[in-house]
């Protein structure tokens, strides 16, 4: 009888467990950003690098130091292969 009462709490709690995992998966989905065309980047790795001259204007007129951030979103182009020979 005892070991009944435990595999239905058993299951109770992974029918439970399952059920509390699947809520916080609906609230972390991905989202769907649309952006505008034509406000990427492009790097070939030579001599790349982003200027960013007036960071006044940027970063309205605060402390950039203090209040700067950025991010990115990295494509890859290409297989994703990398021998000895060809180091990327």
């Amino acid at each position: 009888m005892l070991r009944n009462r435990s595999i239905v709490h058993s299951f109770r709690f992974s029918k439970h467990l399952f059920l509390i995992l699947f809520l916080i998966s609906l609230a972390v989905l991905p989202a769907h950003v649309s952006a505008e065309p034509g406000y990427s980047l492009l790097f070939d790795g030579n001599n790349d690098y982003v200027l960013i001259a007036e960071t006044d204007t940027v970063m309205g007129g605060t402390s950039w130091k203090d209040t700067m951030s950025f991010s990115l979103w990295v494509k890859p182009l290409g297989s994703g292969y990398c021998s000895a020979e060809d180091p990327a």
